[in-house]
């Protein structure tokens, strides 16, 4: 047996389907709404947790790679500490270093580099000057074992929460060693305070 279908009806069932076909649509978009949502949320809540602690720098040897008639040039190798919970990444780090109340130089790191979190990360900059600069007396303090310093370190960091400036100045003593006994040498160096200022 057969059944004719009124254009009426087919026009009915048709409709009916379209509506079905948006409100199942519309279910799906709104779960998925829903769920951003929520995702979001819980993102915000991750963000209001952090806090910021600024990065500790630690000059433990300086290094002396060369030594002229008009000056020398020098490694600082650094220790830095990242006590948060999330990388650090720099773009640049400024230094002025101070021996025996001498100021050696300015030196930066111009490259970017990132501070794992909750690690350690050594970092070598490099430093040249010149006697005419440092002193006639500057020879003899990089002919010592170790020598007093001040290191005033600039830079900035990106981190979930923006970007963070750090300014500090460390003192202590440090190990002075030559090219030739590096590699025989272990760094360390002692720290007498910090003074830093963040923001």
């Amino acid at each position: 047996m057969r059944f004719a279908i009124h254009p009426s009806q087919f026009e009915c069932m048709n409709h009916l389907g379209h509506v079905l076909w948006h409100r199942r649509t519309n279910r799906i978009v709104a779960r998925l709404a829903l769920s951003m949502a929520f995702l979001f949320l819980d993102g915000c809540a991750t963000i209001g947790q952090l806090r910021f602690e600024r990065p500790e720098f630690d000059l433990t040897a300086v290094r002396v790679d060369g030594l002229g008639l008009r000056g020398g040039s020098l490694t600082l190798v650094l220790d830095v500490t990242n006590p948060n919970t999330y990388d650090l990444r720099t773009g640049q780090v400024d230094l002025a270093l101070d021996l025996a109340d001498a100021r050696f130089g300015e030196a930066f790191l111009g490259r970017a580099t990132t501070f794992e979190a909750g690690g350690v990360t050594t970092i070598e900059i490099p430093l040249s000057f010149t006697w005419a600069g440092v002193g006639a007396g500057a020879r003899s303090l990089l002919e010592q074992g170790s020598v007093r310093y001040s290191l005033e370190t600039r830079l900035t960091v990106g981190t979930p929460l923006g970007d963070r400036s750090v300014e500090m100045t460390t003192r202590g003593t440090v190990p002075v060693r030559k090219l030739a006994d590096w590699s025989t040498a272990k760094p360390g160096a002692s720290r007498e305070g910090a003074s830093i200022s963040s923001g």
